[in-house]
C-alpha cells in the first residue's frame, strides 16, 4: 500500500535539511575564517586583557594568577562542530601541562549560559570556561576554533586550530622560555584541586594557612604531603625575592615592579615579610618611582604601536607607509602625546631616553609618509 506523506511531517524534513546544509556552511566558513585567522593574527603582540561576562567552572583565575605564567585562551561554542571535535585534545593537553602550571581557558561564543554548563558536564572539561564579553574582537580576525599561546612575558606566541599539532610544541616552547613556577613538578595529591590557588592571588594566603595546619597536625593523614608543598612555596618564593635584591643594584625600576609582584600574589604568610620591607622602601623612593612610571608610560606607547594596523598593500603595520599612518592616524597621536610626556616629566630616566629616540622614529616616518 503507498503511503502519503504527511505534509507537516515533509517539512519537518525540509527544515531538518536546510538546517544540517547551514551547519555545513557554517563549519566550511569557520574554517576558512581559521586560513584568515592565521594569517592576519595578532601573534608577537601583548595579549589583550581577559574579559569574561559569566565563569562557568569554578574557581577561575585572577589576572594575578595570570602575569608571568603561560596560558592558553580559546574561542569556541557549542553550535561550533570543530569546536567540539577539539574538546578532547584540550582536555588532554590541560590535563598534561597542569603541573607545569599552565592554565587553559576556554571563552564560550554562545548567547546562553545554559549549553555551555550542559556541554562542560557531558564532556568532562577540565579547564577553565567561561562567557566571552567582547574580548574575542581583539584577539580574532577570523572564525572558531582558534586557540592562542600565551608566553610568561604576556606575549601571544602562537594562533591556530587546537587540532593543529604545532599547538603543543608552542606550549613546550613557551615553557621552555618561561622560569618555571615553584610547584611545577610538586605532586599535590589530594590538594591538586588547589594548584592555581597555592600558585599565587587572592586565596594563596587562606589556602597557603590551610595546608601549613595540615602540616602541623601530627593526627593528620596529609601531613608528609602538605609539609613538603609548604616547603616548595615558601623555597620558591625566597627564590624570588633573592632575584629581586639582585636586580635592586642594577635596575630599581625593575626590582620595585618584581617586589610588588611577590606582595601581590603571596602577602599574607611569614616569607614574604622581608619583601613587604623592601617593596616599602622602593614604594617610598622618588627615583626609583620616577623610572618605574616613566616605564609604565612606555609600555602603553608599545601597547598602542602593537595594535596598529596594516595598510591593504602592507599587510603589517609600517611607520614609514603614508596609508598605515592614516589608517593609524588616532593611536600615532596618542603615541607621539605620551613619548613627549615621557621626555618632559621623566628626565634622565631610562624610558626618557628610548622615549627620544621613539619620537625622532615617528618624526622621520612622518616626514617619510609625506614624500
Amino acid at each position: 500500500m503507498l503511503k502519503i506523506p504527511n505534509k507537516k511531517a515533509s517539512k519537518r524534513t525540509v527544515m531538518d535539511l536546510r538546517i544540517k546544509l547551514v551547519q555545513i556552511f557554517a563549519t566550511f566558513a569557520i574554517f576558512s575564517a581559521c586560513a584568515v585567522a592565521a594569517e592576519m593574527g595578532i601573534v608577537g603582540r601583548k595579549a589583550p586583557r581577559i574579559v569574561v561576562r559569566q565563569w562557568i567552572t569554578p574557581n577561575p583565575p585572577t589576572k594575578a594568577a595570570l602575569e608571568g605564567k603561560v596560558y592558553v585562551v580559546e574561542f569556541w561554542a557549542t553550535w561550533c562542530v570543530p569546536c567540539i571535535n577539539s574538546i578532547p585534545h584540550m582536555i588532554e593537553l590541560a590535563d598534561k601541562y597542569r603541573k607545569s602550571g599552565v592554565l587553559f581557558i576556554a571563552l564560550s561564543q554562545d548567547s546562553s549560559v545554559a549549553p555551555v554548563r550542559e556541554m562542560i558536564q557531558r564532556r568532562k572539561i577540565n579547564y577553565h570556561v567561561g562567557m566571552d564579553d567582547g574580548v574575542s574582537k581583539k584577539f580574532l580576525f577570523g572564525g572558531i576554533p582558534t586557540a592562542f599561546v600565551i608566553s610568561h612575558t604576556g606575549t601571544v606566541v602562537w594562533q591556530g586550530h587546537p587540532t593543529n599539532r604545532n599547538f603543543e610544541n608552542a606550549i613546550l616552547k613557551a615553557l621552555e622560555s618561561a622560569p618555571k613556577p615553584f610547584l611545577a613538578g610538586v605532586e599535590l595529591g589530594p590538594y591538586e584541586n588547589l594548584r592555581s590557588q597555592l600558585s599565587g592571588g587572592r586565596d594563596f594566603a587562606k589556602e597557603y594557612h590551610r595546608l601549613k595546619t595540615e602540616a602541623e597536625d601530627s593526627n593528620s593523614q596529609n601531613t608528609d604531603i602538605a609539609g613538603k608543598i609548604i616547603e616548595a612555596i615558601d623555597a620558591g618564593i625566597d627564590k624570588k625575592i633573592q632575584e629581586a635584591q639582585k636586580l635592586r643594584v642594577t635596575d630599581p625600576a625593575a626590582a620595585f615592579e618584581l617586589y610588588r609582584q611577590i606582595v601581590k600574589n603571596y602577602k599574607g604568610i611569614d616569607v614574604v615579610k622581608p619583601a613587604i620591607v623592601v617593596y616599602t622602601e622602593l614604594e617610598n623612593d622618588e627615583q626609583v618611582q620616577n623610572e618605574v612610571r616613566a616605564g609604565r608610560a612606555f609600555r602603553r606607547v608599545e601597547r598602542f604601536l602593537a595594535e596598529c594596523s596594516g595598510c591593504s598593500n602592507c599587510g603589517d603595520f609600517r611607520l614609514e607607509c603614508k596609508d598605515c599612518r592614516r589608517f593609524n592616524e588616532t593611536a600615532l597621536s596618542r603615541v607621539e602625546r605620551i613619548l613627549t610626556a615621557i621626555c618632559s616629566n621623566y628626565k634622565g630616566t631610562k624610558a626618557a631616553k628610548v622615549a627620544q629616540e621613539r619620537l625622532k622614529e615617528l618624526n622621520n616616518g612622518s616626514s617619510s609618509a609625506g614624500k
